[in-house]
């Protein structure tokens, strides 16, 4: 660790002097001190970036197609930020490091959690809002929309460790969010515009740009990370200072056409120190603006409900979309949940599923290469169809291979149930038909039937061994017409006889005086067995 420590202030050189005792220090310091285990902000880096986008960022209807991320996969993430005083619930966490470096209390000075270094990213639109300084460390997304609003918001708070020491130096990690398309004219590329801006300007929002000196209005002091307590106004985030909650808007888009947006976050001149942005889950949405008279053809409000009732028993529930989207779809489907899908563009369906649980179902349009995911809720399973039963049948013995441990077990004979036979067992007694069924709480009952033939009427008493004890002679008397097997085992289990009889054997004098066990098997049906112990003298 003291080692690390070393490298990163050396990689660190460009910066004052006391910057680099402030890194060192702070580094020894966090080896030193027992950190707070318990934070209020959770993260969650270990998802696809794409999912993290479609399934956390984007409100309901936004279509979208060519979601990519660029840089290191811990660079981007979920977090829940109920209690962590941002004013954000939920949503995704892009940084210049692994994003759960953003866990607080702001108990470091000096925080850095890149594992691997990206250096001199040759993005220019990163450069222009860093003020042309090196971009490393980044975090970048890039997907294309359908505008189906005349205009675009979300929600964010940045935060950083560069705060407040590198103010208005070299330091001055930032991010940007361009949009680019039909009608937008923009210093970036392809005429995109940055839509991360300071409230009332054009200043992108950066270390410089929004501190306790300019712009102070949006920036929120979060303590040193030396000092205690760690958590300044409620703020349970690594982070030195941040912003205050913003919006990112832009107007005058046009219904039906298809724009890009690009989402990038990165440390300025150098790869320590870490920058965060998080972004308001559900947040990025499209509308009309008020003076709009909402007339289809004009504008396809995103924030539309999906409207689709199911109905669910037994672990199947049944479908139908009555939903009215006013766009020319290619195809749209349910997404079940379980990693199924069904048709949503043909009426009513039906879809069972096979564990009890709790399932996302969503609803999605295609138009050609894009997609509109709308939210419709969760589907309760709590319970669902029996599994089949599946009957084994050992010495006698009907076996469930599969039961559950939670349905209702009953075995038949010919077709009537056995009183008491409730069982995952059941011995056969007679020749005929047993059938196994499992019933579960919704009363639903699925059944296997087993056919059990030659167990010979009272075939243990058909089996007769005398005289017992002997002095070596004795007869073994099988039932008349059924072929059986025979074998004499002595005390040490081995088999020291073994033949076949349709009707008796005679034993003259071929045992040794001791204890034998004389076991007849039903030849057609091996598992009829009977058993008796012999006593020779």
């Amino acid at each position: 660790m003291f080692q690390k420590c070393v490298i990163l202030v050396c990689c660190s050189s460009s910066k004052p002097n006391l910057s680099n005792m402030k890194h060192f220090y702070a580094l020894v310091f966090a080896v030193l001190l027992t950190c707070q285990l318990h934070s209020q902000l959770v993260v969650d880096n270990t998802q696809p970036a794409e999912q993290v986008i479609e399934d956390v960022f984007l409100a309901n209807g936004i279509f979208v197609a060519n979601v990519a991320h660029y840089g290191d996969p811990t660079f981007i993430g979920t977090f829940d930020g109920t209690n962590a005083g941002l004013g954000i619930s939920n949503g995704i966490i892009m940084g210049s490091g692994d994003v759960t470096g953003a866990i607080g209390p702001n108990n470091q000075g000096s925080h850095s959690s890149s594992s691997t270094e990206y250096y001199n990213s040759i993005d220019a639109d990163l450069m222009s809002i860093l003020d042309n300084y090196s971009a490393n460390d980044w975090s970048v997304v890039e997907f294309d929309f359908i505008a189906t609003g005349d205009s675009l918001d979300f929600q964010f708070v940045f935060g950083s460790e560069e705060y407040l020491e590198f103010v208005y130096s070299a330091f001055n990690d930032g991010f940007g969010f361009f949009v680019s398309g039909p009608g937008i004219s923009g210093p970036y590329t392809n005429g995109a515009m940055n839509i991360a801006l300071v409230p009332g300007t054009t200043l992108p929002v950066s270390i410089n740009n929004v501190n306790s000196t300019l712009n102070e209005a949006y920036y929120v002091d979060n303590g040193d990370g030396y000092t205690e307590p760690y958590a300044s106004d409620g703020f349970y985030v690594q982070a030195d200072g941040l912003t205050a909650l913003m919006h990112a808007s832009i107007g005058d888009l046009v219904v039906g056409e298809v724009y890009h947006i690009k989402l990038a976050v990165a440390d300025a001149s150098d790869t320590i120190l870490d920058s965060w942005v998080f972004l308001a889950g559900d947040s990025f949405v499209q509308f009309c603006v008020e003076e709009q008279n909402f007339v289809e053809d004009v504008c396809m409000l995103s924030t539309l409900e999906a409207d689709v009732e199911y109905t669910g028993t037994c672990g199947t529930i049944e479908l139908q979309n009555y939903s009215d989207i006013n766009i020319e779809y290619t195809n749209c489907y349910f997404e079940m949940g379980d990693g199924n899908v069904s048709d949503a563009c043909t009426g009513m369906v039906s879809h069972t599923y096979d564990e009890p649980g709790t399932y996302q179902l969503k609803l999605v349009y295609e138009v050609g290469e894009f997609q509109a995911k709308f939210k419709v809720g969760e589907v309760i399973i709590s319970s669902t169809l029996p599994v089949q039963p599946a009957v084994s049948y050992v010495n006698n013995i009907l076996s469930a291979n599969n039961w559950n441990q939670t349905d209702e077990i009953q075995w038949y004979f010919n077709g009537t149930d056995i009183e008491g036979a409730e069982n995952t067992t059941y011995e056969a007694t007679e020749s005929g038909e047993y059938t196994l069924s499992y019933t579960n709480s919704c009363g639903t009952l699925v059944s296997e039937g087993f056919n059990v033939v030659s167990i010979a009427e009272n075939f243990g008493t058909d089996v007769l061994i005398y005289p017992n004890p002997t002095d070596g002679l004795f007869t073994i008397k099988t039932p008349a017409g059924i072929s059986c097997n025979i074998s004499i085992y002595n005390s040490l289990g081995q088999i020291v006889y073994k033949s076949n009889s349709t009707s008796q054997i005679l034993f003259d004098e071929i045992l040794n005086a001791g204890t034998y066990m004389i076991e007849v098997k039903s030849a057609n049906n091996a598992a009829h067995i009977f058993r008796q112990t012999l006593i020779v003298r």
